[in-house]
């Protein structure tokens, strides 16, 4: 029964358009929430790679059916079936211009990412991982957060790690440095929760030169990149001794003390600074004396 009812609707959808398309995945969705069959039962019986296609479309209607349909069907698949099976129509989703289909795919890729076998097939294929990083200019920021979870996966594993920072990866870091301030700070906030996984992933990131890079934010003159470039820069030293070491190093307490002497004498800069920053930046100061 489920396999005749799976077979006719498939056919549908294989030979529909337009607005008949709708429908029949309307029919399969409530097909798949019926309490008369369960999802085991029917899944196999439904070609994933077919409604993979249907994501080829502009409707958002119809994305947001497909994009249910094969949430649940890849729920029964292993994590790296995203990458092993299903591979091209990733990349394909991951250049779509509708978000929703971006963020499907990100976040299949990020439930990749958490297992050993999806990280491993994630490593065969870096070209997935360019793209994973590109996304982090993403306008939406659902996609950003999937994309910089899946890179600090991938970085919590030595091989993951070496990975990242090879040319072809760190060459879209450095390619998004060049983009507006909001895509910058997204390379740099990544940039520092990957330093503070390990000491190899810290050596990493300080040769990258990404965050000697975040420190030369604090000489620009736009006041609200300064402050959030000291709250990255706390949040470096926050992070462990290695982060704390390298904000000391690089001369960074003596250029946040002008700041907080700034903040005493400028009414504005004094508002904008957030009590939490000052509090830090006096730690570190006294820590390092």
């Amino acid at each position: 029964m489920a396999a005749e009812k799976c077979g006719e609707i498939i056919q549908n959808i294989s030979v529909s358009s337009g607005h008949e398309l709708v429908v029949a995945l309307q029919d399969l969705s409530a097909l798949l929430n019926s309490p008369s069959f369960s999802l085991r039962e029917l899944a196999p019986h439904i070609p994933a790679p077919l409604l993979f296609g249907c994501l080829s479309t502009p409707n958002e209607e119809q994305i947001l059916l497909c994009k249910g349909i094969l949430k649940k069907l890849l729920s029964l698949e292993k994590a790296d079936a995203v990458i092993t099976h299903y591979r091209d129509f990733v990349i394909e989703g991951l250049n779509h211009p509708q978000f929703e289909v971006r963020e499907f795919c990100l976040g299949e890729l990020e439930r990749c990412s958490a297992s050993i076998n999806g990280l491993l097939a994630l490593l065969d294929n870096v070209d997935i991982l360019v793209y994973t990083a590109r996304a982090l200019s993403d306008e939406n920021l659902t996609c950003v957060k999937l994309a910089t979870n899946t890179l600090i996966n991938t970085a919590k594993h030595d091989s993951g790690l070496e990975i990242l920072f090879q040319h072809q990866i760190q060459s879209e870091f450095d390619e998004l440095l060049t983009k507006k301030d909001v895509i910058r700070f997204r390379v740099y906030e990544l940039m520092v929760l990957i330093q503070a996984l390990s000491e190899g992933a810290f050596k990493s990131s300080r040769n990258s030169g990404v965050l000697e890079k975040l420190t030369k934010e604090l000489d620009g003159d736009d006041i609200l990149l300064r402050l959030n470039c000291v709250e990255l820069l706390t949040q470096l030293a926050d992070s462990g001794k290695n982060g704390l070491m390298f904000v000391e190093e690089s001369g960074i307490v003596t250029r946040l003390n002008n700041l907080l002497i700034s903040a005493e004498t400028d009414p504005l800069m004094s508002l904008m600074l957030p009590s939490k920053i000052c509090f830090t930046v006096r730690m570190l100061i006294g820590s390092s004396k």
